[in-house]
């Protein structure tokens, strides 16, 4: 919790910067991190084509709580609905979404064919973060357990992950109370989050805490285009009606 605090605070102090300097934040982040997807080459020599042989429908289970697991990790793009103000034509906002999803479907792809390459079928289902474990393949003569050193650039992606879900939340409910500071108003939410936290105790109920909460994100994530497109289709037909 401590740790969680000290998070929160790093994100209270970038949230109230406003969008822009988030933005800017962001793209600093993304230097610093992209490279790390390039660290798993390092293991190529140890990828047997045999651990590549087909598991499709092996051992299988529910193929629709899968689908929802893996599409968990693209969502995110919902939040471009509320970068719309703050755009015009020559920021490109939709095409830059589609790139960032196109990168990531691409380090998401070499990452999967690494670690099925690397560990297997059977061992990959007893793994919990993979990634970790093909890091600690790097070895440096002055460094044991290379894969710590990278914690910190992990920490960059899920402060800016954060930052982004407090600002969507703000300008969300800032809409609601619009006589409230913005900075006192994101104070309540991250204090709010952070009292959530306490709840679970266990990785486990952690996990199914972030499985239940990205399944309702991925509603909210259909529902809100669909919503925006009625109301555009009203706005429309009010428009041609008193025109």
């Amino acid at each position: 919790m401590v740790f969680k605090v000290a998070i929160d605070i790093l994100a209270f102090l970038l949230v109230i910067k406003g969008v822009y300097n988030i933005s800017k934040a962001s793209t600093v982040f993304f230097f610093s991190t992209i490279w790390m997807n390039l660290l798993v080459f390092k293991a190529l020599d140890d990828i047997k084509l045999e651990r590549l042989t087909t598991f499709l429908f092996k051992e299988g289970g529910d193929m629709f709580t899968g689908f929802l697991n893996i599409y968990i990790a693209y969502i995110g793009y919902e939040l471009s609905l509320l970068l719309f103000p703050y755009v015009n034509k020559k920021t490109k906002l939709m095409k830059a979404v589609m790139y960032g999803h196109l990168i990531r479907t691409f380090f998401y792809l070499m990452l999967g064919i690494v670690s099925y390459g690397i560990a297997g079928h059977n061992l990959l289902k007893k793994m919990l973060f993979p990634l970790l474990d093909l890091l600690a393949y790097i070895k440096l003569p002055f460094i044991e357990r290379v894969e710590n050193l990278f914690y910190g650039f992990f920490l960059f992606t899920t402060l800016i992950t954060l930052v982004m879900y407090y600002w969507a939340a703000g300008e969300s409910t800032l809409r609601i109370f619009p006589k409230l500071k913005s900075s006192v108003h994101y104070f309540v939410i991250i204090l709010c989050s952070l009292i959530v936290s306490t709840v679970p105790v266990a990785l486990d109920q952690v996990l199914r805490v972030l499985y239940l909460l990205g399944c309702a994100q991925i509603v909210i994530a259909f529902l809100l285009p669909v919503i925006l497109i009625l109301l555009l289709l009203i706005q429309r037909r009010k428009v041609v009606k008193h025109g």
